[in-house]
């Protein structure tokens, strides 16, 4: 199929291209770069994690009331670290990276170490705003409308749960 050659498209073409879309290139890297991020906070592996840091980032762990904003490195790896205190696996539902930001909705699934049997399946959205090098220079969670979801069955309904969320999940198609 042949498109007939348009000047003006072109030319509008390639203003995005060079201009508010050129991190097009970039998009699939940084959504596996964020995919990583999350990859090494489910394993703990902080050391890790500080590595997607700049030196001064910013962790919001909800904005409904004030003591939930965490400035700098140590103040962020210690709020991300009390998240992760119970057993959790975070499932990247949908990523969409756009221009030196990544909106994230993301799965988490808690078990509390007092609840054998018993965990709970919640939904976030994140958004990590990138600096020029991109790492993550803002971390912010928001909650979302959705109930958060009471299951029992233990480690193997949660890894049944997991496994169903990830086929799940949507991806960008970045050849389009």
């Amino acid at each position: 199929m042949s498109i007939e050659y348009n000047r003006t498209q072109f030319d509008e073409y390639a203003a995005e291209l060079a201009g508010p879309s050129r991190d097009r290139p970039m998009r699939l890297a940084i959504e596996q770069m964020v995919r990583r991020f999350f990859h090494e906070s489910d394993h703990k592996r902080w050391a890790k994690v500080m590595e997607f840091f700049t030196n001064f980032p910013t962790v919001i762990s909800h904005l409904g009331q004030p003591g939930s904003i965490f400035r700098g490195r140590a103040a962020a790896i210690d709020c991300l670290k009390v998240g992760a205190e119970a057993f959790e696996r975070t499932v990247l539902h949908t990523i969409v990276v756009d221009r030196g930001r990544v909106t994230c909705h993301i799965i988490n699934f808690h078990m509390d170490a007092s609840e054998d049997d018993e965990f709970h399946e919640i939904d976030h959205i994140v958004v990590v705003d990138l600096d020029k090098t991109n790492r993550i220079e803002r971390l912010e969670y928001r909650d979302t409308t959705r109930r958060i979801k009471k299951h029992k069955g233990g480690q193997q309904v949660l890894g049944a749960l997991v496994s169903e969320a990830e086929q799940d999940a949507i991806a960008v198609d970045y050849s389009a």
